[in-house]
Formats: C-alpha cells, sequence, structure tokens
C-alpha cells in the first residue's frame, strides 16, 4: 500500500534512481499503464495531487488501467465509454490501440487533508462498507454484501456540515 503514491510523487534533488527502484522522474514519461484495481488509480492520482506541476502532469500523461482488482469501476467505465467489452484483455488493447479520453476529476479538501477523485467521493455508510470491508477481501466483491448487512445491522451516526463551493475553472 502507497506504493503507486509514493512513485508519482515529486523527487527530490537528493534522491538518487535507486531510492525509486529505478523509475526516472515522472517528468519524463508520456503515459502510466497500471495493473490493478480503483485503489492503485487513487493512489497514482493522490501522488500526482501532491506534485507542484500537478495540472501540466494530468494534462501531459496518459493513464491506462487494467482492471484486475475488486469492483474495477474505473476500468469498467472506460470500456463502457469506449464501446468495449470489459475484461483486462479488452483493456489491455484499449491501451495499445491508444483509444484515450478526458475524464473529469473532482478535488476535496478537509480540516486536514485533500484529495483527488475519479470516479466519486464518500462518506459515512458507504465509505464505512468500501474501507472497512478490507479485512475480508480475501472475499473479492461478495466482501461489500457481507460488510454491507453487517454495518446495517449495527449502524453509526454520521454527523456533518457539507459546504459546496462551484469550481474555480481557472484554477490548475
Amino acid at each position: 500500500p502507497g506504493h503507486a503514491e509514493e512513485l508519482m510523487r515529486e523527487r527530490s534533488a537528493s534522491q538518487s534512481d535507486d531510492d525509486d527502484h529505478g523509475i526516472k522522474d515522472l517528468t519524463e514519461y508520456s503515459a502510466i499503464v497500471s495493473i490493478g484495481g480503483d485503489g492503485v488509480v487513487h493512489e497514482i492520482m493522490q501522488g500526482i495531487h501532491s506534485r507542484s506541476d500537478r495540472a501540466e502532469t494530468l494534462n501531459r500523461i496518459k493513464l491506462g488501467m487494467v482492471g484486475t482488482g475488486t469492483s474495477n469501476g474505473l476500468s469498467a467505465t472506460m470500456a463502457y465509454a469506449s464501446d468495449e467489452k470489459f475484461s483486462p484483455i479488452d483493456s489491455t488493447f484499449m491501451i495499445a490501440k491508444g483509444t484515450t479520453s478526458r475524464m473529469d476529476l473532482s478535488h476535496y479538501e478537509t480540516l486536514s487533508k485533500s484529495y483527488t477523485s475519479f470516479l466519486t467521493f464518500t462518506w459515512g455508510i458507504i465509505a464505512d462498507i468500501d474501507i472497512e470491508s478490507e479485512a475480508i477481501h480475501w472475499m473479492g466483491f461478495f466482501r461489500m454484501d457481507v460488510w454491507g448487512a453487517l454495518r446495517t445491522l449495527f449502524l453509526r451516526r454520521y454527523r456533518a456540515k457539507l459546504w459546496y463551493r462551484p469550481p474555480n475553472l481557472d484554477a490548475p
């Protein structure tokens, strides 16, 4: 956990290639292909978000994803938007063909942290089910059903104050 995010962060002048397992600075790449689930893409996006050149990086780098995780929401969405079937092989062919499209991102800030999101941002019971069900990750997607039933039986209270600020389209 956290390795993809670490690789996407800016390198300091004191870091050597050995520090990043031979990975060069991200500015030397034009594309990133991940093999995994939405969690790997989430890490990639958070690492890029932490960079001072994040706007340029997001505009320059193409992101390909071969969905091999539990839910693969982003891979499935990209396949659907491209009128392709959804499977790891089909995703690989889409990447090889150079099929690209821009995607919307959202940015969220709390008092202590900020996040970049590519599918959705959840809070409350849905987030609890997603995050806490990692304890039974070995069950695959069925873990969501099991943990959803448990969380429904043992409900919590969720309190929050939410504000919406229209996006600043001129900001990076």
